[in-house]
């Protein structure tokens, strides 16, 4: 048993070897194979779109939105007190600026205002003639400091007499609707009690902001669309009137648009605001066309039917295009889409 085994075992040892080595041959050969028709592969262009570098005017749509409100929108406040005794505007009425709204009892007031008067009158006179006694050195400068004390107080009083009389006629500071009114006939007010509200109707505004990219595209004047849910087949036109000079804590600035007069817009609606701007000649490029995100972006630049990846910087996005600012050059050809599939030195084939 033991001698056959001696004899078996080496041819065994032998066949295992020339197996083992048939197996490295073919693994070998196949690999071979694969490398050979990758390299083919490589060697094949790669059909590409392709498009010019070059600088072009576009249009830039800054978009912003806000709630429309009054330009002119407060609240008037009673400045003296006494009970109303006529209305001459009611809640819905128009007043023009320093129009009566209504009138306070005075009869009191009247009373005193002829007191105050009088007394005024008389310490004038006084002061008058003790002036002239001083200057003739008949009394001393003490009598005249004593007098002009009283002149002085009397005058006061007549000034406020005179504003708390001129204030039982309450007036409008501004032109506008009465949106809002507290008052009636026969009541009893005192001063700082809430009287109405006034609003502009046609003065209308929006109040919104821009970033800080935006808001050097822009000045005062620059005609604004505007767009309302309310009324979705019509477009409203509105202008910048005021551009704040310095950032919110957010670093937007806040910016004013004026609406055109129209019967349709009121306070309170929700408006989409956009502005068009025709900007300078810059790099403008397919969305498409950049490989990586837009923070670390590249674009495949074809050099004598290669490609060559190169780093980009994007300064903003144009719906779907993207304006290039650093890392190309005027007439450089590059590859428009397709780039998944793309790798540095692949051969191409530039098509229509």
């Amino acid at each position: 048993m033991k001698k056959i085994i001696k004899h078996i075992l080496p041819a065994f040892i032998i066949l295992l070897v020339i197996t083992a080595i048939c197996w490295k041959l073919k693994a070998n050969k196949e690999k071979n194979k694969a490398e050979a028709e990758l390299a083919n592969v490589k060697a094949t262009a790669i059909p590409v779109k392709v498009d010019t570098v070059k600088a072009a005017n576009y249009i830039q749509n800054i978009e912003m939105s806000g709630a429309i409100k009054n330009k002119t929108d407060l609240f008037l406040f009673a400045e003296t007190q006494g009970r109303i005794i006529k209305i001459y505007k009611e809640k819905g009425s128009w007043v023009n600026k320093g129009e009566t709204i209504l009138e306070i009892d005075n009869s009191v007031l009247k009373e005193q205002y002829e007191l105050a008067k009088t007394n005024y009158e008389h310490s004038k006179l006084d002061y008058e003639r003790m002036k002239k006694l001083v200057e003739n050195n008949a009394v001393t400068q003490k009598n005249l400091e004593d007098i002009t004390l009283k002149y002085t107080q009397s005058k006061a009083e007549l000034a406020r007499i005179t504003k708390m009389l001129n204030d039982t006629k309450v007036t409008s500071p501004v032109s506008g609707f009465i949106n809002d009114s507290y008052y009636e006939e026969g009541m009893l007010i005192s001063g700082s009690v809430k009287l109405c509200n006034i609003i502009s109707k046609n003065n209308l505004i929006i109040t919104t902001e821009v970033n800080s990219k935006d808001v050097l595209s822009i000045e005062s004047g620059d005609i604004v669309t505007l767009k309302v849910d309310e009324y979705p087949n019509n477009c409203f036109t509105g202008s910048i009137t005021n551009i704040a000079e310095k950032a919110l804590s957010n670093s937007r600035f806040a910016i004013e648009i004026s609406i055109d007069e129209n019967n349709y817009l009121k306070a309170g609606m929700f408006a989409e605001a956009t502005i068009e701007k025709t900007q300078p000649k810059a790099i403008i490029v397919d969305r498409n066309a950049i490989s990586g995100s837009l923070q670390n972006a590249s674009m495949y630049i074809v050099e004598n039917n290669e490609l060559v990846e190169q780093e980009v910087k994007i300064n903003k996005t144009l719906g779907s295009s993207v304006e290039i600012i650093d890392g190309l050059n005027l007439n450089q050809i590059y590859v428009v889409s397709g780039t998944i599939n793309l790798y540095e030195s692949a051969k191409v084939k530039i098509i229509d």
